[in-house]
């Protein structure tokens, strides 16, 4: 199986693209804001298409693991210095560009700090106190990267162990307490605080995309004969849009957006599997940076505007052009620090990882 699907890699750009759309209308103009803000805050959808292309592209990274203990310690040394070290970094960078070495001067700031560092949460509620705020995704992905790599013992039912363990954290014990929810962002106030990311309906995204990731391999499988049955990829197309222009006219809701990516997602990967498409390449090349551009845009948005007030450049700020024009100064910034921040230290961290495992 090639280790780059088109679909995924290209699906991964666009979802970091829309989240930079989305965070980006926080800068203009209160009267332009106001105008734009149902169509610009659907791009938080894009956090939802990460987490299935997670779940997605574990299912895919594993079909030879054994589930032995050496499985699952070469895929969490693989996670963990994918996600890390640029995530280490980009906060770092995020710190120190903004708020400067006074920033830990605090013994508050330090302990955010580093509870960002080993992905905890600060607060019942998930984003709050996080010094780089795109971080409480990441203390999601974690959380599902352990408790797959827990599920690879299961060997081949490792899906059904990672179904069954989801299906009682979020919903069989939310509702035994009666907090179930499928509204992400309806915060429950558990204690621990921890387990508000196992209870999150967050995870049910995880699991979509694994299961997707099953039906791309069937199709994959039976490829010559899926391709012969009349007309399926324009049904699926078509199913897909309608399903997700029809979710996405309501505004401003977690649960619709959710289910409009969750269209949105199984549309392009499955016609990815019947067709065997080729995004173009700017698409694959966003990509390849989504991560970092995820990971900087926040502090390449702040920097940018300051530049923009220093140089009384703000009028910018009363068109919707601004968002494409700071869209673009952040995918340029990324493309630049793509190798110091992710591709360079990811690297160095998953040798010496690596090289500790086998002693």
């Amino acid at each position: 199986m090639n280790n780059s699907i088109n679909s995924i890699q290209m699906l991964r750009g666009i979802a970091a693209l829309v989240v930079v759309f989305c965070h980006s209308r926080f800068y203009l103009a209160p009267e332009v804001h106001n105008k734009y803000e149902n169509i610009l805050i659907v791009g938080g959808m894009g956090v939802d298409l990460f987490f299935m292309i997670s779940g997605f592209i574990m299912i895919i990274s594993t079909l030879k693991y054994q589930g032995t203990i050496r499985d699952i310690l070469n895929f969490m040394i693989k996670r963990v210095s994918r996600i890390s070290p640029p995530y280490f970094i980009a906060t770092l960078l995020y710190i120190l560009l903004t708020s400067g070495f006074s920033y830990f001067l605090s013994p508050h700031n330090r302990a955010a700090f580093f509870r960002s560092m080993v992905f905890l949460p600060e607060t019942y509620v998930f984003y709050f106190g996080i010094p780089l705020a795109v971080g409480w995704t990441l203390i999601f992905e974690m959380y599902f990267y352990i408790v797959f790599s827990v599920c690879l013992l299961f060997k081949k039912y490792r899906f059904i162990a990672l179904s069954l363990f989801i299906y009682i954290t979020v919903c069989f014990i939310p509702m035994k307490l009666g907090k179930f929810t499928f509204d992400t962002f309806l915060f429950q106030n558990y204690s621990p605080p921890y387990y508000n990311i196992m209870a999150n309906p967050f995870m049910l995204e995880f699991l979509f995309g694994g299961f997707i990731a099953y039906i791309f391999l069937y199709i994959q499988k039976y490829h010559a004969k899926i391709i012969q049955i009349p007309y399926l990829p324009y049904f699926l197309l078509g199913l897909g849009v309608a399903f997700s222009l029809d979710w996405m006219t309501i505004p401003d809701n977690h649960y619709i957006n959710g289910m409009a990516s969750v269209a949105i997602f199984a549309t392009v990967v499955l016609l990815d599997a019947i067709l065997r498409f080729k995004p173009a390449k700017f698409l694959m090349f966003l990509g390849s940076i989504s991560y970092t551009l995820y990971l900087t845009h926040f502090t390449t948005l702040i920097l940018l505007n300051k530049a923009l007030d220093y140089y009384a450049l703000s009028y910018m700020k009363n068109t919707v052009f601004y968002i494409f024009f700071s869209s673009t100064i952040c995918v340029l910034a990324a493309s630049l620090l793509y190798n110091f921040i992710e591709k360079i230290p990811s690297n160095y961290v998953r040798r010496k990882l690596q090289r500790l495992a086998m002693r």
